[in-house]
Protein backbone atom coordinates (compact mmCIF):
# COMPACT_ATOMS: atom_id res chain seq x y z
CA UNK A 1 0.00 0.00 0.00
CA UNK A 2 1.24 3.59 -0.86
CA UNK A 3 1.46 6.40 1.77
CA UNK A 4 -1.30 7.87 -0.84
CA UNK A 5 -4.02 4.82 0.08
CA UNK A 6 -3.02 4.83 3.57
CA UNK A 7 -3.57 8.37 3.38
CA UNK A 8 -7.21 8.24 1.82
CA UNK A 9 -8.35 4.49 3.48
CA UNK A 10 -11.38 6.32 5.53
CA UNK A 11 -13.69 3.85 6.79
CA UNK A 12 -16.92 5.48 8.63
CA UNK A 13 -19.64 2.85 10.59
CA UNK A 14 -22.73 4.30 10.81
CA UNK A 15 -25.76 3.28 12.68
CA UNK A 16 -28.85 2.23 10.45
CA UNK A 17 -32.19 0.62 11.20
CA UNK A 18 -34.03 -2.53 9.69
CA UNK A 19 -37.27 -4.18 9.96
CA UNK A 20 -35.97 -7.96 10.55
CA UNK A 21 -39.51 -9.63 9.50
CA UNK A 22 -39.03 -7.78 5.47
CA UNK A 23 -35.41 -8.68 5.79
CA UNK A 24 -35.98 -12.54 5.97
CA UNK A 25 -39.25 -12.94 4.31
CA UNK A 26 -40.12 -9.86 2.82
CA UNK A 27 -37.86 -8.04 -0.53
CA UNK A 28 -34.58 -7.76 1.19
CA UNK A 29 -32.41 -5.89 3.45
CA UNK A 30 -33.42 -2.04 2.93
CA UNK A 31 -32.22 -0.31 6.63
CA UNK A 32 -33.44 3.21 7.41
CA UNK A 33 -31.69 6.34 8.93
CA UNK A 34 -34.15 6.88 11.57
CA UNK A 35 -36.19 4.27 13.61
CA UNK A 36 -39.67 5.00 12.46
CA UNK A 37 -40.82 1.56 13.85
CA UNK A 38 -39.72 0.10 17.54
CA UNK A 39 -39.58 -3.31 16.19
CA UNK A 40 -36.68 -2.28 13.63
CA UNK A 41 -33.30 -4.03 14.76
CA UNK A 42 -30.25 -1.53 14.93
CA UNK A 43 -27.19 -2.46 13.13
CA UNK A 44 -23.90 -1.16 12.82
CA UNK A 45 -23.00 -1.23 9.02
CA UNK A 46 -18.88 0.07 7.99
CA UNK A 47 -18.38 1.52 4.61
CA UNK A 48 -14.92 2.14 2.88
CA UNK A 49 -14.47 5.47 1.09
CA UNK A 50 -12.83 4.36 -2.68
CA UNK A 51 -11.21 7.58 -3.91
CA UNK A 52 -10.57 6.20 -6.80
CA UNK A 53 -13.89 5.76 -7.29
CA UNK A 54 -15.24 8.80 -5.44
CA UNK A 55 -17.87 6.24 -3.74
CA UNK A 56 -18.64 4.51 -0.40
CA UNK A 57 -18.56 0.48 -0.57
CA UNK A 58 -20.56 -1.17 2.03
CA UNK A 59 -17.77 -3.59 4.30
CA UNK A 60 -19.69 -5.70 6.72
CA UNK A 61 -22.50 -7.19 7.34
CA UNK A 62 -25.47 -8.05 4.95
CA UNK A 63 -25.60 -6.57 1.50
CA UNK A 64 -28.00 -3.90 1.54
CA UNK A 65 -30.55 -4.62 -1.20
CA UNK A 66 -31.42 -1.09 -1.17
CA UNK A 67 -32.10 2.58 0.18
CA UNK A 68 -35.85 3.38 0.07
CA UNK A 69 -36.98 7.21 0.18
CA UNK A 70 -34.45 9.91 1.06
CA UNK A 71 -32.44 7.26 2.79
CA UNK A 72 -30.09 6.95 0.06
CA UNK A 73 -29.52 10.84 0.21
CA UNK A 74 -29.81 10.91 3.40
CA UNK A 75 -26.87 8.33 4.15
CA UNK A 76 -24.48 9.89 1.68
CA UNK A 77 -24.62 13.27 2.97
CA UNK A 78 -24.00 12.14 6.64
CA UNK A 79 -20.99 10.15 5.73
CA UNK A 80 -19.61 13.04 3.36
CA UNK A 81 -19.95 14.96 6.00
CA UNK A 82 -18.64 13.17 8.49
CA UNK A 83 -15.46 12.55 6.77
CA UNK A 84 -15.22 15.90 4.56
CA UNK A 85 -15.73 14.02 1.30
CA UNK A 86 -17.78 14.54 -1.62
CA UNK A 87 -18.41 10.91 -2.64
CA UNK A 88 -21.57 10.52 -4.79
CA UNK A 89 -22.58 6.81 -5.37
CA UNK A 90 -22.78 3.71 -2.24
CA UNK A 91 -22.25 0.31 -3.24
CA UNK A 92 -23.01 -2.64 -1.35
CA UNK A 93 -20.05 -5.44 -0.96
CA UNK A 94 -20.88 -7.25 -3.88
CA UNK A 95 -20.45 -4.24 -5.94
CA UNK A 96 -24.33 -3.80 -6.32
CA UNK A 97 -25.18 0.03 -6.64
CA UNK A 98 -27.32 1.55 -3.77
CA UNK A 99 -27.43 5.19 -4.53
CA UNK A 100 -28.45 6.67 -6.29
CA UNK A 101 -30.63 4.23 -8.40
CA UNK A 102 -32.95 5.70 -10.93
Amino acid sequence: MTDTETETRIIIAQILFYDTYECEFGDGFYPVINQDDLSYKRIEIKFLFNPTNNCWIQMNQQDISGLDGDNGIKLLNIMNKKNNVNCIEIYNSHNKKIYPTY
